[in-house]
Order: structure tokens, then C-alpha cells, then sequence
């Protein structure tokens, strides 16, 4: 049950403070199953371990490079996101939460969308 709230807690604050991307973050670079995520105002404690993530190659929709990549570990210090099987992710793309059905635009608008001009 812990893990079951923490994970409806986590999904709860992203789509609050998203732009109704489903959107965790965008990448900087990859090496083989890391995934190094920019510095900007997305937060990397929205990665958690046992997590499946997608990328795509916009945050509007896109092509999908990878479906359904579980997370092994996050470095928040580092900005780093390793996944269990090496990925295809590239600069550039963004990170979402995976199983939205193929589409990056199925997530509710969140705070983001409402008030910024991302």
C-alpha cells in the first residue's frame, strides 16, 4: 500500500504542475541505459525506481523513441535516470509517463500549461 501511494502521489503532482504533456523531463544526452534529464524547471524527483517512462522526440507529440523503460535508479545530484535495457532516447527528446496510449497530449492541463507560456 506504501508503494501504491507514493506512486498515485507522485502521478498526482505531475499532471498538477504539467502542461498536459504527461512530460517528466527532457533529455540532455544518453549514454547506453542513461538517460542524463536538462536543468531546467522540471524536477527530477518526479523519477522514482520501478517507474516505465516513454520519450518521444517533442513534447506535443512526435515519434516515440522508447516504450515502456523501467527506471533502476535515479541520481538526483546528477540529473540522471538509468534504465533496465539500453535506450534510443536522445538529446533533446522529452521523458514521459509511460502507457499514454501513444500520445504525449493525454495527461490534464496542469499548472504549467494554465499560467506559464511553455
Amino acid at each position: 500500500m506504501d508503494g501504491l501511494y507514493e506512486e498515485f502521489r507522485l502521478i498526482a503532482a505531475i499532471q498538477l504542475y504539467g502542461w498536459g504533456t504527461a512530460t517528466l523531463g527532457e533529455v540532455s544526452s544518453t549514454a547506453s541505459n542513461v538517460i542524463t534529464l536538462k536543468d531546467d524547471v522540471l524536477p527530477a524527483t518526479w523519477f522514482y525506481v520501478n517507474q516505465l517512462i516513454d520519450s518521444y522526440t517533442a513534447d506535443g507529440g512526435g515519434s516515440i523513441h522508447d516504450s515502456g523503460l523501467a527506471v533502476t535508479a535515479v541520481n538526483l545530484t546528477a540529473r540522471t535516470v538509468t534504465t533496465s535495457t539500453q535506450t534510443t532516447t536522445a538529446a533533446n527528446d522529452v521523458v514521459t509517463i509511460s502507457g499514454a496510449g501513444g500520445s504525449t497530449t493525454i495527461a490534464p492541463m496542469g499548472l504549467f500549461g494554465n499560467v506559464d507560456s511553455h
